[in-house]
């Protein structure tokens, strides 16, 4: 049972006819319980996966290919509206990783609020008006830097950050030939951080699981591939073209498995 439908359960015995004070202690007792037992493993330091400075700099690229592709209501077509679905997603994954990130960064105390107009902006992005207005929301909060540090959670559809991993890492693969490398390097080691913190905020949406008991399968995936990006974005740091390629290498290599288990039933 997911720790939501525990929380409406307690709600409806809260008011049930055999004793509000009694029943709502149990069902307390039982949320208290379930959290016990499936609360997510304690994360790790962000900077051990991916410096704040890299995930700020991808911030201000995805803002940026946001404000492009909401720069004309004329070209607003279908493409850009998918775009504006995937990098808004995208955006609240990032925030989320700055806005806990041991390192300061210039996105830390606005993440909160960056992440609710993210969301917005992911709920009304096929309605050019609705996507605009969330997306001036979204540059008035970054640039504000008031707010509330945001807990660790689900703050973005899986299936759009699924869908950019894939675009990321294609873009990734090309700039690791030997011959682009060492001229691409700090790209790659961005573009990596971002791999990193969607891994890390896919882990707190569990979608994907049916069965309770592949919950830890899921977060052993999630994990994986965030560990895997933060040994891409190592490597480049330090110019190590091959250990940059393998590191990628066990990335794909985790996303494959994770597929097979949870989208190819």
């Amino acid at each position: 049972m997911r720790v939501g439908a525990t929380l409406m359960l307690s709600k409806r015995w809260a008011i049930s006819a055999t004793g509000p004070t009694v029943v709502l202690s149990g069902a307390l007792f039982l949320l208290a319980a379930h959290r016990s037992a499936a609360a997510p493993p304690e994360s790790p330091k962000a900077s051990s996966y991916a410096p704040a400075a890299d995930l700020a700099a991808q911030v201000d690229f995805y803002l940026n290919r946001l404000s492009e592709s909401l720069a004309n209501q004329a070209e607003y077509d279908g493409a850009k509206q998918s775009r504006v679905h995937k990098d808004a997603s995208t955006v609240a994954a990032l925030v989320l990783v700055l806005g806990r990130h041991d390192e300061p960064n210039k996105y830390q105390s606005a993440a909160a609020s960056m992440i609710q107009a993210a969301q917005a902006l992911v709920e009304g992005g096929e309605d050019f008006g609705k996507a605009r207005s969330a997306l001036d929301a979204l540059n008035q909060a970054a640039a504000s830097g008031k707010g509330d540090a945001p807990a660790w959670a689900d703050v973005a559809p899986l299936g759009a950050l699924m869908k950019q991993v894939p675009i990321v890492n294609n873009s990734l693969r090309r700039s690791l030939e030997p011959s682009r490398f060492k001229k691409l390097s700090a790209q790659v080691a961005q573009q990596a951080a971002t791999l990193a913190a969607i891994a890390q905020a896919s882990l707190f949406d569990e979608s994907m699981v049916s069965d309770a008991a592949d919950t830890d399968k899921w977060r052993q995936f999630c994990a994986q591939m965030r560990d895997a990006a933060g040994a891409m974005n190592s490597a480049a740091h330090a110019g190590d073209q091959a250990a940059t390629a393998a590191a990628q290498k066990r990335l794909t290599q985790s996303c494959d498995a994770c597929h097979a288990v949870f989208r190819d039933k």
